[in-house]
């Protein structure tokens, strides 16, 4: 019986050996037609058949790669590199993997490998480059892209947009235009020469001035001052609601040189706004903003904002504001981009209050927007959407709020532009209103339409109009309210 047993596998064994290798023949030709979801399956079925084989391990992990599979394609390059006989073409394949993951001592270890085995030479060199650019040797990366070039001339115009990249980031704009320049001319067809071209209308467009200052003088009318509810309350007995103000504003910004990939900007800011009838209701406001950013290697901009603020009701110390609220804003396509940030504001009130009033608070809020930029830079489109948290000291005013702001810059003629802001938000608020015995929800919908026309250089004439309606379950909250003003602003 035994010996039956070893002659059925016997002579079973060649008919396994075929079967697999038809497996993984089949997989590698569905591989190289680009059907690689299929590939995976006839890949993923050899290797279970030939566990110990380098070559369904590599082409395995190239289709999980094409796949969108990085993980489980890195665990299968490296077997094909330990397994007999290894891959040695799997190197770059596995490099350029980790390099994505941001696992970059691993990336080096594998550069070194695929060197000693004299793999790819020219792609290994350009992988080292961008592996040293994201490890901060910016001196490292631009000898190894170079090398690379020297290589395979083909390679090029790669080169150049990295190495423009890197003077970037030392904030060399010179030899980043001489690098941009050169991929352009390379093929300037190519989605790289765009690219190319795009960093280069931002360089150019980019005030070679450190500090900007704006200051600007309007003329208001507010027929709303006292915000007073639409309806009729009961026992509530406000004085006229309508008059006019002037305003001024000022904003002073420094943005410090680059250094490298860090950036810093501050700002001050300023804005006075005196009523001439309503003097209880005037405001003064100044505020003052750090911000350190970070670019990545791979265009994102890394931001902490830090911001403080102080404003005077009747010229009296009215409310202070401290707030942080780490960015990110990066590019997912030409002219489109995507920002994502979390706040966090300490609002305190200065003038005594009851204590259910009391809106000292903690808040807190996520952000998630998209702006598009067209018209050669001269227009923008900005959508946001804004989750916040009011924690209240005040039973009155602590709520979850929805935000959503829609933004659109239109340049009408080439000294005219139009400004278009739309916003809704809903409040609802967290406990029930102590006076009235129900929990409140607000709606507010506003609107600005702005005019700008430069007048001579630097001097702008600006023409706005704004509305705002609250609608309430609570009739003291609701109101409408329009405001409209002219004045000038000067730009430097």
């Amino acid at each position: 019986m035994l010996r039956l047993l070893l002659l059925l596998v016997v002579t079973l064994l060649p008919s396994i050996s075929l079967a697999s290798q038809e497996l993984l023949e089949r997989g590698i030709a569905e591989y190289r037609e680009e059907r690689f979801e299929e590939a995976q399956e006839s890949l993923a079925a050899a290797q279970q058949e030939q566990p110990l084989s380098s070559t369904a391990a590599y082409y395995l992990g190239l289709a999980l790669k094409e796949t969108g599979n990085p993980e489980r394609a890195v665990a299968n390059l490296k077997q094909s590199l330990k397994l007999d006989p290894p891959v040695t073409d799997a190197y770059p394949e596995l490099i350029e993997l980790l390099y994505q993951q941001n696992n970059l001592a691993e990336a080096e270890k594998f550069i070194a490998g695929a060197e000693k085995a004299g793999v790819r030479p020219a792609r290994v060199s350009f992988l080292r480059g961008q592996v040293l650019a994201g490890t901060g040797d910016n001196q490292g990366a631009t000898d190894a892209f170079v090398k690379a070039r020297e290589l395979d001339p083909a390679l090029t115009q790669q080169v150049d947009f990295q190495l423009a990249q890197i003077y970037l980031k030392q904030g060399n704009r010179e030899k980043a235009q001489e690098s941009l320049e050169s991929v352009i001319s390379g093929d300037p067809s190519s989605d790289l020469a765009g690219f190319a071209r795009e960093y280069q209308r931002r360089l150019t467009a980019a005030a070679p001035r450190n500090w900007h200052l704006f200051a600007g003088v309007n003329l208001q009318y507010d027929d709303n001052v006292v915000v007073k509810p639409s309806q009729d309350i009961p026992g509530l007995v406000l004085p006229g609601a309508r008059d006019w103000s002037s305003s001024q504003n000022l904003r002073l910004l420094y943005d410090m040189p680059a250094k490298g990939p860090w950036l810093f900007t501050t700002q001050y800011s300023l804005y006075n706004n005196s009523y001439f009838k309503r003097d209880e209701y005037s405001q003064l406001s100044q505020g003052i903003t750090l911000s350190p950013a970070y670019r990545l290697t791979s265009g994102t901009m890394l931001s902490l904002p830090v911001s403080f603020n102080y404003t005077l009701l009747r010229y009296e110390a009215y409310a202070n504001q401290v707030a942080v609220k780490p960015t990110a804003t990066f590019f997912f396509a030409e002219d489109h981009l995507g920002q994502a940030s979390f706040g966090y504001t300490r609002r305190n009130y200065l003038q005594n209050t009851a204590a259910v009033e009391n809106r000292d608070a903690n808040g807190y809020a996520g952000q998630l927007g998209y702006i598009y930029i067209f018209a050669g830079e001269k227009g923008f489109f900005n959508l946001r959407y804004e989750l916040s948290l009011e924690d209240a000291k005040g039973n009155n005013w602590s709520y979850l709020g929805n935000r959503l702001n829609a933004d659109i810059l239109l340049p009408i003629t080439v000294k005219t532009n139009a400004i278009v802001a739309l916003e809704g938000f809903w409040q609802n608020y967290s406990n029930a209103h102590s006076v009235y015995g129900l929990k409140r929800n607000d709606t507010t919908l506003t609107a600005t339409i702005t005019l700008s026309r430069q007048v001579v250089e630097g001097l702008f004439a600006n023409l706005q109009y704004f509305h705002a309606s609250d609608f309430s379950n609570i009739p003291l909250y609701e109101y409408d309210r329009n405001v409209y003003s002219a004045g000038v602003e000067v730009r430097f």
